[in-house]
């Protein structure tokens, strides 16, 4: 009967360890799978227009003022952000930045959450 059990136990580690084998094996490759997806995201992002984490964001006066200038009726600065696609933290905070700035220059005025050119 110990003959038995010894040789279950065997097959049983066998099973255990084929099994965390077959696991590490998937592991790796739906790794790769998801950095050539990770790859594939980078690149639309960059055929899109949209801009990568990290990188700074130059000429948006120039970019909100043109807009601002597009809508006589005026617009609000939501509005200004999804028209230049600003919509991730640092660029919400370069359009307040910019709509500041030209503000201060007298080129835009502000009236009930909306931006005009002067």
């Amino acid at each position: 009967m110990s003959q038995n059990f010894e040789a279950k136990k065997r097959k049983v580690e066998v099973a255990q360890r084929e099994l965390q084998e077959a696991v590490s094996g998937e592991r790796k490759r739906l790794l790769a799978e998801r950095a050539a997806i990770d790859k594939q995201l980078a690149d639309l992002d960059s055929f899109s227009g949209t801009k990568p984490a990290g990188k700074r964001r130059t000429g948006i006066r120039n970019e909100v003022l043109a807009t601002i200038k597009k809508h006589a009726k005026g617009i609000s600065s939501a509005d200004i952000r999804t028209a230049i696609n600003a919509v991730d933290k640092a660029g919400v905070q370069s359009v307040s930045n910019a709509l500041a700035a030209l503000k201060k220059a007298g080129q835009i005025v502000a009236k009930d959450g909306n931006y005009k050119a002067k």
